[in-house]
């Protein structure tokens, strides 16, 4: 006594196809259903099985012509996907050459790229050196101014504005 399951994993076979072969006819013969509802095959449904399926599987080789050459088939499929193989690789090899090719003009533009970066990073710190230098001259100049006493007077001898509207104000 099988389940399906049970009968599928013996046979080999899907529980879907144990269960194609369960027709009306074939349960009211070869099964019977158990208080949980579950389907319970008899050796007798087993064998009414294997034999159906050993039918089909015969009348399946059936459908091949006998005439038919299928080792030649075979053949000569296998000589057209090997020149066809053949086709692809050499195309396959081109495609990756010219990527290489490729591959190594970037890699010399990278390198110069990479030159051009390094001279202006260092472009840059030297102006930044040269602004700091300069500020910290200047502030030591309007240091020295601050002593001295001279903070009002405009540096560089360059004149105090004059504005256009005095009233109510000197200067």
């Amino acid at each position: 006594m099988y389940t399906v399951l049970q009968l599928a994993e013996d046979l080999g076979m899907t529980k879907g196809a144990i269960r194609r072969y369960l027709t009306k006819d074939f349960r009211e013969k070869h099964c019977q259903v158990d208080s949980a509802g579950l389907i319970i095959i008899r050796q007798s449904g087993r064998s009414a099985i294997i034999e159906k399926s050993r039918k089909y599987a015969s009348r399946c080789a059936d459908d091949i012509p006998k005439s038919a050459n299928v080792s030649g088939y075979y053949r000569s499929r296998k000589e057209k996907v090997s020149g066809e193989y053949a086709q692809v690789s050499g195309q396959v090899s081109t495609l990756i050459e010219l990527l290489q090719s490729q591959l190594s003009v970037k890699d010399e533009q990278i390198r110069e790229l990479s030159a051009r970066l390094a001279e202006a990073t260092t472009a840059l710190v030297a102006a930044q050196q040269t602004a700091q230098t300069a500020q910290q001259l200047h502030a030591g100049t309007m240091g020295q101014m601050l002593l001295d006493g001279q903070a009002d007077a405009v540096p560089d001898g360059i004149p105090k504005k004059k504005r256009w509207w005095r009233f109510g104000r000197e200067g």
